[in-house]
């Protein structure tokens, strides 16, 4: 093993690194890249990870309502791509909250739906904790793990994120 490139919060160009809960690598376009959570912060980071001995920040979004950003208490994260769109998904404990990012373009993040605890049908969202990404039978869901709700919610992502709505409960076992 060998230690590669640091960064702090504090060191110039990084915002956001306060706290840190979450981390996620993914490959886009031949580039590596990481994507970091903030809990202190109620933000996230993502980086250029193509020199491992020095990671160049390149875009950070924080909490902002008003903007459709829930991210307050960030900590799970994950990737996946629905019909060419790469997606971020973010556990956003303290906004009860999986917030839905397009990263298509990983410098330019687009913050385009939310699912929140107690609307639209999401029932198990309360102090989420984590969230990944899977695919199955043709489509992609995410599995995220509510501490607030001691529950699990699904939830299918494989139409077009700005529509979605939570997986309805499996029946009972007979």
């Amino acid at each position: 093993m060998a230690a590669q490139g640091t960064s702090t919060d504090g060191d110039i160009g990084w915002p956001s690194l306060a706290g840190l809960r979450g981390a996620h690598v993914f490959l886009h376009d031949g580039v590596w890249y990481g994507v970091v959570a903030s809990y202190d912060e109620d933000a996230i980071t993502i980086m250029d990870l193509s020199d491992a001995n020095s990671p160049m920040p390149l875009a950070e979004m924080r909490h902002n309502i008003a903007s459709g950003q829930y991210l307050r208490g960030a900590q799970g994260l994950t990737t996946f791509s629905v019909n060419g769109v790469l997606w971020l998904a973010v556990a956003a404990s303290g906004s009860n909250a999986v917030q839905l990012i397009d990263i298509t373009e990983p410098a330019l993040p687009e913050a385009v739906t939310v699912c929140i605890d107690g609307q639209s049908g999401f029932t198990a969202l309360g102090g989420v904790r984590d969230v990944v990404a899977f695919s199955r039978e043709g489509g992609t869901f995410l599995l995220a793990v509510s501490d607030g709700d001691s529950a699990v919610q699904l939830i299918d992502v494989s139409a077009r994120a700005a529509h979605l709505r939570p997986r309805p409960p499996l029946p009972n076992p007979p």
